[in-house]
């Protein structure tokens, strides 16, 4: 006997599906076969039932339906009404797919304590990213293929998304820290554009004359010889 079961996998991979199936006799009425679930229905032998890889059965109710038709009234029909809670078994998900894209989201933020003068910032978020879509790509024949937006495929793109902002910060941090860095090496040769000023003044007058500029020394003509256009 195989059944089918619309499933609602919006939780996938921690989704508990609920089946339900009925049975009873179209060619006879409730006069000939009277169906009665045993006991209360709350129990039903399932000892014989296959085991599914990807499920566990939690629970298996059943309950008869009463029908009565217009052709014979007065007549019942019955029916038995089975109801099948199953949950999926999601450990497998849970350690090869969410526990990789939850270290890889860490390991994306981590790289804020990389000093970004290192060079390796921005290369460590590349990284991340890649893996991430690589963790996807390798899966993807494990997860169902429908139009609903399941839970796992939420965590991935908030992984991602995740990844792709501390990429975008770090390039950022990045980018200010070289850009400060050019700032203080400009301030440093203003620095040392005034030492020399200091030191071709012969006279501390204040005034930097072509008869203070020295052309034997190498630190002081260049910078002087500019001041007056000639070099």
């Amino acid at each position: 006997l195989t059944l089918f079961c619309d499933m609602d996998l919006s939780m996938f991979p921690f989704d508990e599906q609920e089946c339900t199936f009925t049975m009873g006799g179209w060619a006879h009425s409730g006069m000939g076969i009277d169906l009665r679930p045993r006991g209360d229905g709350s129990w039903i032998d399932t000892s014989s039932l296959k085991t599914i890889e990807e499920y566990d059965l939690v629970t298996v109710k059943a309950d008869r339906v009463e029908t009565y038709y217009s052709c014979c009234p007065g007549v019942p029909y019955y029916t038995m009404r089975y109801t099948l809670v199953l949950r999926r078994r999601s450990r497998f998900y849970i350690w090869c797919l969410m526990f990789p894209l939850l270290m890889c989201t860490v390991i994306g933020f981590l790289t804020f304590m990389v000093n970004p003068a290192a060079g390796e910032r921005i290369g460590l978020g590349i990284t991340v990213v890649l893996t991430i879509v690589a963790i996807l790509w390798i899966v993807v024949d494990l997860l169902p293929k429908n139009n609903v937006v399941t839970l796992i495929q939420k965590v991935y793109l908030a992984s991602f998304a995740a990844s792709l902002l501390t990429l975008l910060v770090s390039i950022v941090s990045v980018s200010l820290c070289l850009v400060t860095s050019e700032d203080n090496m400009e301030t440093l040769s203003r620095s040392r554009l005034l030492d020399i000023f200091f030191q071709a003044d012969e006279d501390n007058d204040g005034v930097l004359a072509a008869t203070d500029c020295d052309d034997d020394d190498p630190d002081v003509y260049p910078f002087a010889g500019d001041t007056y256009g000639d070099g």
